[in-house]
């Protein structure tokens, strides 16, 4: 696998990247966990995922994937796309500062993990 610098976070991520948007909805968790098993044994570490993936289940599919395996060298970028929650008051692509951090808190406990989440490397 080859390695690449991701932008100029200082990330280096594998030039591939899996994408996780059917997970939870075309692909069910039992398959999703073998896909990622697969990438990470082929030397891949970059997971895309987003919040409005699968409803937020493929952040949860990852997340539950995530609960046994070593992620020092996993990097797990997702995104807010749009509102998931009824209590954020936002309608589709319209989102202020405050509902992006609450989707993204939302996002930070469907995938538990101990490291910074993509979107805050890139909004920083």
């Amino acid at each position: 696998m080859d390695y690449i610098n991701l932008g100029r976070s200082g990330l280096q991520v594998s030039r591939l990247c899996l994408g996780t948007m059917t997970f939870g909805r075309e692909t069910d968790e039992p398959t999703s966990r073998i896909m990622l098993d697969r990438f990470v044994e082929v030397g891949g570490t970059f997971i895309d995922t987003a919040n409005a993936y699968s409803s937020g289940h493929s952040e949860e599919i990852i997340g539950n994937w995530l609960t046994d395996k070593p992620r020092h060298d996993l990097i797990i970028g997702t995104r807010t796309m749009q509102q998931l929650e009824d209590n954020l008051g936002a309608v589709g692509w319209s989102l202020n500062a405050d509902q992006m951090r609450r989707l993204n808190d939302a996002s930070r406990k469907r995938t538990p993990y101990p490291y910074q989440l993509l979107d805050d490397l890139v909004s920083a």
